[in-house]
């Protein structure tokens, strides 16, 4: 078995993670050493193209290249998986737009599975939409940016030398958490009504924390925007309770981890919403209606047999 961190005990048979010292990595946050497997392949994977990246950046003389690295990294992803989030929005608008039309369906054939199924076919083939063309997107980008996050942790396990450099008014990527704990206790930690690690670096470590959870408050708001008490009060009760999942959750990663994890998420975040917008804009040229669809939440009565006319090539 190769040497082990004190407290750290390996199984045999088992292919575990090493560091540059010969010695078994370990996770940070659960405090388990680091196999060999698939998972820890593809976080390894993203971990070695973030370090190159880091590499050129600091051979360039950029400074505080780490920081600039992971913008840039995240960056390149989301905008490689432009065509995905464009699909997700489009078929999302779309299903909005058939909505009426899958509810006249049901209701001719109430006992009829298959003639439905059939003129659901029928309407998504003439409107060009998958309605699963959403969920693709989601399924394809998850594990991506989710080992994003094992990143982190394993940049933490193997002690990276530039992971405590900071990025602008961000005094160090790696706190104020180094052990990606789930604690508040910098926040607490006053001496003589001074924080002890210091005003500056309190205030840096809050602002991007605060940027995120107004934008968390500010989409939760926009999410019902337009809707009726009506349509309110058929919302599904996770779709109410939503907000009051999300922003609490924002709250305790960027508060309680590395700034790291939180730059991640305003960049990532800050990506969709620039993205969403292009998308939309470019949307309300394609689908009769969906101006008023953003506005209101509801498209115009008119405008899915709008959407064919327009589709449909001149003889």
């Amino acid at each position: 078995l190769p040497p082990a961190p004190p407290g750290i005990t390996l199984e045999a048979g088992v292919k575990y993670i090493l560091g540059s010292d010969g010695v078994v990595l370990v996770d940070p946050m659960s405090g388990r050493p680091l196999t060999e497997d698939w998972w820890n392949s593809l976080i390894g994977f993203q971990s070695g193209i973030l370090k190159q990246i880091e590499r050129t950046f600091r051979a360039a003389g950029v400074p505080q290249a780490f920081g600039w690295s992971v913008v840039f990294y995240v960056g390149c992803i989301k905008t490689l998986f432009y065509p995905t989030t464009r699909d997700q929005v489009r078929t999302t608008a779309m299903m909005q737009l058939l909505n009426p039309n899958i509810k006249k369906i049901a209701a001719q054939y109430p006992d009829d599975t298959e003639k439905q199924s059939q003129m659901m076919q029928q309407l998504y083939a003439v409107a060009n939409v998958n309605p699963f063309g959403g969920c693709f997107s989601l399924l394809l980008q998850l594990p991506i940016f989710w080992a994003l996050y094992g990143v982190w942790r394993r940049l933490a396990a193997e002690r990276y030398e530039h992971f405590d450099e900071g990025w602008l008014w961000i005094p160090s990527l790696m706190r104020p958490n180094p052990d990606f704990g789930f604690h508040l206790d910098w926040l607490w930690e006053f001496q003589d009504g001074v924080p002890v690690m210091g005003w500056h670096d309190y205030g840096a470590n809050l602002v991007l924390p605060i940027i995120l959870l107004g934008s968390s408050i500010s989409s939760a708001l926009q999410a019902n925007k337009g809707k009726s008490k009506e349509e309110l009060e058929k919302q599904q009760w996770f779709l109410k309770a939503l907000p009051f999942i999300s922003v609490p959750l924002v709250g305790v990663i960027t508060l309680e981890l590395p700034q790291i994890v939180a730059l991640y998420y305003s960049i990532n975040s800050g990506m969709i919403a620039a993205q969403t917008q292009l998308i939309q804009n470019n949307l309300q040229e394609e689908i009769p209606g969906y101006e008023e669809f953003l506005k209101t939440g509801q498209f115009p009565d008119s405008s899915f047999e709008d959407f064919i006319k327009k589709s449909t090539p001149a003889p």
